[in-house]
Order: C-alpha cells, then structure tokens, then sequence
C-alpha cells in the first residue's frame, strides 16, 4: 500500500512539497495496490531400471486490485495545516476510480526419458481469466516435444565423439494462451464524469463510454518446431539450428471495422491470423583457462 502526498503550487510561488495559502491549495493522491498470488504445486520422480519418470501437477490463483482516490480544497488560513480538513469546503474535489482482474491457472507436465536418450515432454494447461464473458473464460493449451540424443547410440562412431561428442534431434508443437486486453472488455462500463442540463441547472449523469464484446475468446499461438543440438570437442564449441513455423490466431485487437459516428470506443475484437516461419542459427564456445604456479 502506497499513500502519496502531492502539493500542486504555482511556478513562481511555492517551494515544492509546501501548501500553496490563496493559490492552487493541497491536492492528495492515495494509490493502493493489491496482487496476492497463491499457487500449490506438487512433483513425483520415479526411475525403475533405465526408465526415469517425472511428473508436476499444480495451481496458481493471480488477483489484482487498483485503486486511486484524489481530494483537493482550495482555501487554507495557513501553511501549517497540511491535511486536507485544514481548508474550507467551499471549494473542494474528490474523485476515485478502481480495476480489478483475476487469473486461474491448473497445469502439468510430463517428463519420460530412457537412458537419457530418448526423451519425451509433455505439458497442458487449463487458464480461466476474468476478462472473458463467463462461457468463454476457460482454454485448453496442450504442448509436447520429443528428443533423441543419437551420439548416444551403440551406432555412433567412437572416433567421431572425438570431435563430435552431441547430437541430438528435437521436435515440438504446443499452443499458449493471450489475455493481455483491458479489464472489462465484455461488459458495458459507464463513466460518471459527465453533467446534462436539466431545469436549468447542470446533472450529474453517466454514460456508456465503450462499445462491448461477449464473444471475445482467448487469443492462442500455436508453434511448431523442429531442431538440431550439436557439441564438438567436449561441448567448448556448442551450436543449434532450429526451423519453426508460428501461428497466431484470434488476435486480440480493438475493432478497425467501428464507425467513429456512433461515438463510442471501438471495441476488442479477436482480429484475423498472423504466420510466422523461419529459422535460427546459434552458437556459443566455452574457454577454460589453467593457472601456473
């Protein structure tokens, strides 16, 4: 929790952080900020002969609060009195404004390996966020690689581990999650900070500022990938080569379609799909240094 004081004065008045008496008076800003996180998580780990097996099953709860509250009073008879109820009422302000989001999370993961050479992944997790209409809050994002470490083989040549002492082939495909958008983008949000004539005289009034969306869903990024890990010379030269082929769908964007006349923000939308293929090159070398004595 913060509480932050900010004294408003004129340029040529005031040093900062004292009260302006007959100017711009004391304006309070109080932000709070609340984000508790709680997760549980457990593992298992079982080898019997050359099977090794390992699994992760666990939960994560996220929840966010943000509140700001603002007052201001104008007419002091001091400099002395630095709360807000040392000035006059006659000319005062107040104004505050809250958002609140919340994460649900299940996940597990799955590791198999035989002699360390053959090697299989998988992990799934099932997300819930707050910022999707209630039929649409839950998505399913699988993922599941597999590994050979063919220098491992009876096959591999003994004179080759020489200079090549790793090779190991990889693959996978997976699909992750995007909720990343405005807090409440399916639901309709009205904003107070708007006064209507009415018998003469200006009313408080509210009015919808944005136009809503209830059947935006999750945005997901589907990446299939396949690989290549080579080590020479002990692994001090080290290098991979990787091709993937990335798709995103159901992109989260606000509306380009909305007409400006109806006076509305345009709303979210799950916008059109974008590909992305390509592949890397990498490498990296480790020198070891001797000490002489």
């Amino acid at each position: 929790m913060i509480n932050q004081y900010m004294w408003q004065a004129k340029p040529d008045a005031l040093p900062a952080r004292q009260l302006d008496v007959g100017g711009q008076g004391l304006e309070v800003t109080d932000d709070n900020n609340v984000y508790p996180v709680g997760y549980t998580q457990l593992t298992y780990d079982k080898s019997f002969g050359d099977h090794n097996l390992k699994v992760l099953a666990g939960t994560q709860a996220e929840y966010n609060k943000a509140q700001k509250l603002f007052g201001s009073r104008l007419q002091f008879p001091n400099k002395d009195l630095l709360e807000l109820d040392g000035g006059g009422a006659g000319q005062q302000s107040n104004s505050g404004v809250t958002n609140e989001w919340s994460l649900r999370s299940y996940y597990g993961r799955l590791n198999y390996d035989y002699k360390g050479k053959y090697l299989l992944e998988g992990n799934a997790r099932y997300d819930a966020s707050s910022r999707f209409p209630e039929n649409r809050k839950w998505a399913f994002f699988p993922s599941v690689s597999a590994g050979w470490k063919i220098s491992d083989e009876a096959f591999f040549c003994e004179r080759l581990k020489e200079t090549v002492n790793e090779v190991k082939l990889r693959a996978s495909i997976g699909t992750l999650g995007n909720q990343n958008i405005g807090n409440y983008p399916y639901q309709t949000v009205y904003s107070s900070a708007f006064a209507y004539p009415f018998e003469e005289t200006l009313q408080q009034g509210a009015r919808q500022v944005a136009m809503a969306n209830q059947r935006i869903k999750w945005e997901s990024t589907k990446v299939l990938d396949f690989g290549v890990d080579l080590g020479f010379w002990n692994n001090k030269l080290t290098a991979s080569f990787d091709w993937y082929n990335k798709v995103t769908s159901d992109i989260l964007s606000p509306s380009t379609a909305f007409p400006s006349y109806i006076g509305l923000t345009a709303p979210t939308v799950n916008y059109g799909t974008l590909r992305n293929r390509g592949s890397s090159l990498g490498s990296s070398t480790v020198k070891k240094s001797e000490k002489c004595s």
